[in-house]
């Protein structure tokens, strides 16, 4: 028969995980940590105003937390404004602060990167993306990139090749595959 004092409870299940959850996030170097930019508020930069760009920082915004769109670019400066107008009008409104950061043009990637994110959102064409991320970890910005990462070889190995800047770097990077929860 079991005793009642070595009975797992739910409670006591949850009560031990979230402590020992605790402990390892608090003890996680610092350096492999995703946000280290030495204020509560992440800044979030998005690069490419299409549907799917929108939809994902439509997304991080409702996550809660201190998140903001600090700056977002687009090629087509039509893409830019409208998207913008459609953030600035949403349920998450308030975290829109990017006013006088919407950029265009085919050098747009570039100005929201160094436009003081935290993390950019790469959601481009994905021919585009290798030199996109290239650029980003260069400049120490944490990446997160829509698939497909690259069209050809040629990007396939360029991306490969910086993919060990943000490892040297500590910088993480995510990728938004369809099956992305399945062990």
């Amino acid at each position: 028969m079991n005793s009642p004092t070595n009975k797992k409870t739910r409670r006591s299940f949850i009560k031990t995980s979230t402590a020992a959850a605790a402990v390892t996030a608090t003890s996680i170097p610092r350096k492999s940590r995703a946000f280290e930019g030495g204020s509560e508020q992440i800044k979030v930069g998005l690069v490419g105003c299409g549907g799917k760009g929108t939809s994902d920082i439509r997304q991080v915004l409702g996550v809660g937390g201190n998140v903001k769109l600090w700056a977002m670019g687009d090629a087509l400066d039509r893409n830019a404004q409208n998207k913008f107008k459609q953030l600035s009008a949403d349920r998450n409104k308030e975290k829109v602060d990017c006013k006088d950061r919407v950029f265009s043009g085919i050098d747009a990637y570039q100005k929201v990167i160094d436009s003081g994110v935290d993390i950019v959102f790469l959601v481009t064409s994905p021919g585009f993306r290798p030199v996109h991320f290239d650029y980003a970890l260069e400049q120490g910005k944490h990446v997160f990139m829509q698939k497909p990462c690259s069209v050809d070889g040629r990007g396939s190995r360029m991306l490969l090749e910086s993919n060990k800047k943000a490892k040297a770097k500590g910088l993480k990077v995510g990728v938004g595959f369809q099956r992305r929860h399945d062990a």
